[in-house]
């Protein structure tokens, strides 16, 4: 009886020892994060993405997110191929663009996510997401839901169809 107890405790201490370095891995804190690195959060996380490069060398995503096939996420407060800002963005060129007070109104009754019109006229949606405290890849896929969640209030706001 002693030695199946003590096989039983040891079995449960084996596997909460084992479910915590699962969690420690799945939850990998960032305070900044490489091009590569978000790359994989983005293919665990189901996203259809092309690596891009700026004139400048700079680095980016062009992301699809169900019809929309022009979200960028950029990376910024770059050294050494980590990045300690990343910001996701949509432009939206129209016929007959929003008004300012439209955007406006938006970015008064959303929170998270800002709206604006470019020199051009066309209204763009954006979020930024601060890793300098830390954040978790749960995180990072949770910041990027919600923004698809923006784009679909933004377009409907602005009339995009």
């Amino acid at each position: 009886m002693r030695n199946s107890l003590w096989l039983v405790a040891v079995l449960a201490f084996s596997s909460f020892g084992f479910s915590l370095a699962q969690n420690t891995r799945q939850d990998t804190v960032y305070s900044s994060i490489s091009v590569n690195q978000m790359e994989g959060i983005l293919k665990a996380a189901g996203y259809t993405y092309a690596r891009k490069k700026y004139d400048n060398g700079g680095l980016y995503f062009q992301i699809t997110i169900g019809k929309f096939d022009k979200v960028f996420l950029d990376f910024y407060h770059c050294q050494d191929s980590y990045c300690t800002d990343v910001g996701i963005s949509a432009g939206f060129t129209m016929k007959d663009p929003p008004t300012i007070d439209v955007v406006n109104k938006y970015n008064y009754d959303y929170r998270f996510s800002k709206g604006y019109l470019d020199d051009m006229g066309a209204a763009w949606v954006d979020m930024d997401l601060d890793l300098q405290g830390g954040v978790t890849q749960a995180a990072i896929r949770a910041w990027l839901a919600r923004f698809e969640a923006a784009l679909k209030d933004f377009t409907k706001v602005i009339g995009f169809e």
